[in-house]
């Protein structure tokens, strides 16, 4: 076969974790704990894609170095797959820091300022009143902040519109920026994340409207490749919703058991959705029904700190029973948390997850639950070149610290995209 030229060589490593996946699914139970160590190992890029990876003479020996190559020195540093974000609301606008207040300052909790007329409500109220460019330009400017911090694919909720025109306005945004990139946003429709105000005596009637204006007009477009449901409606009432989002080909998610046990698990598993999220109250019985469904539990352990809740979900549960585990920010505006390294590091500190476990959910999982495990999440021969290079040596290093930003080069589709030194 003839050797290709490497646009991109990365080398001198410490540890590449390929988190390389034989079997082609997620990763589950001990599986997570093997994140594909190759030590000193070496990646050659090439046209985007990973052309080879293993030792520097196994690369070089697959590819040609020539003078167009350029070379990256890992200085004896940890390299990993960019990391998926599974789980945000990144596009919406307003603030609600009034609300950041009432909860460290007066001690309430997310419901609590819900029941004081917060929440979804008021962003939805100044969502509406924001012009396509403004919301664009914000979420970019949040997508720059999380490649910076090595997330180079990124899962996108709507939501904060809650009208049609609103809600594709929003999955416009989302795809405006995935075209932009660098980062890769997945659009995920999410038009019940609660009742609009206007239909607060109508629920019924705006459930209609979601089905059968919302989601075909989203189809029409090509807008999402998800559709989310929550808790705005029980889960007896959400079966046309489903049936709907699956009629015109939409994925399904679910929002699962963030406040209390209500049979989110169990709802994502009867409809064979690719993930349930947040999943802290999940039952035991919900556990197991998303294990004989493989439905993937996508959990956000920044979101029972920053609400008050109790938690976080019980991760050792989940590895235990065969399901897989992926995380996500759950960036929204009550939850400005915008580092997957941040998320990473409470995964092991308050889920009890080892470093392995905790960089598989933020890569390979991360990737099956937003349906781009075939391009992203491990690295591996012609899978897509989107690589991190950390200022630590190991990956277990890497969890160590709550805060900062350890990253020293990140690379999306081959091109490097960022540069820090320290």
């Amino acid at each position: 076969m003839d050797r290709r030229e490497a646009d991109l060589l990365i080398y001198n490593s410490s540890e590449v974790a390929t988190l390389a996946q034989p079997h082609g699914r997620p990763h589950l139970g001990a599986e997570m704990s093997d994140a594909g160590i190759l030590p000193r190992g070496a990646v050659a890029v090439a046209g985007g894609r990973i052309a080879a990876i293993g030792s520097l003479e196994e690369v070089r020996e697959t590819v040609i170095v020539g003078p167009r190559t350029r070379l990256l020195d890992a200085q004896e540093r940890l390299v990993t797959p960019g990391l998926v974000d599974a789980h945000t609301h990144l596009v919406f606008g307003g603030s609600r820091e009034s609300e950041f207040i009432q909860k460290v300052v007066e001690g309430l909790s997310y419901e609590q300022i819900v029941e004081r007329g917060g929440g979804v409500p008021v962003t939805v109220a100044q969502t509406r009143e924001t012009r396509f460019e403004d919301l664009l330009q914000r979420a970019r400017v949040v997508l720059r902040r999380m490649l910076w911090n090595g997330a180079t694919t990124v899962e996108a909720k709507s939501g904060y519109a809650l009208d049609t025109a609103g809600e594709l306005k929003l999955l416009e945004v989302i795809r405006r920026l995935d075209l932009d990139g660098p980062v890769e946003c997945v659009p995920t429709f999410f038009g019940t994340h609660d009742i609009p105000v206007e239909y607060a005596l109508r629920r019924d009637e705006y459930l209609r409207l979601v089905v059968e204006e919302m989601i075909p007009a989203v189809a029409r477009g090509g807008l999402a490749q998800f559709c989310d449901s929550g808790t705005a409606y029980p889960a007896d009432r959400t079966a046309a919703l489903y049936a709907a989002a699956q009629s015109h080909g939409l994925g399904i998610k679910v929002h699962a058991d963030e406040f209390s046990s209500v049979g989110g698990a169990e709802t994502a598993a009867r409809w064979n959705a690719i993930s349930a999220e947040h999943c802290i109250h999940s039952s035991a019985a919900g556990i197991e029904a998303m294990a004989s469904s493989a439905v993937i539990a996508v959990l956000l352990p920044a979101v029972p700190l920053v609400h008050r809740l109790p938690g976080p979900a019980d991760a050792r549960r989940f590895i235990a029973r065969g399901v897989a585990v992926a995380f996500g920010t759950d960036f929204n505006p009550s939850c400005l948390v915008e580092s997957m390294q941040l998320v990473m590091a409470l995964g092991c500190c308050t889920m009890h997850m080892s470093p392995a476990e905790s960089l598989t959910a933020a890569t390979i999982n991360a990737a099956h639950a937003v349906g781009r495990a075939d391009r992203v999440g491990s690295l591996e021969v012609g899978k897509q070149a989107d690589l991190v290079v950390w200022q630590v040596s190991s990956h277990v290093q890497l969890m160590e610290r709550l805060g900062g930003n350890l990253v020293s080069s990140v690379i999306k589709k081959g091109r490097v995209c960022t540069v820090f030194e320290g």
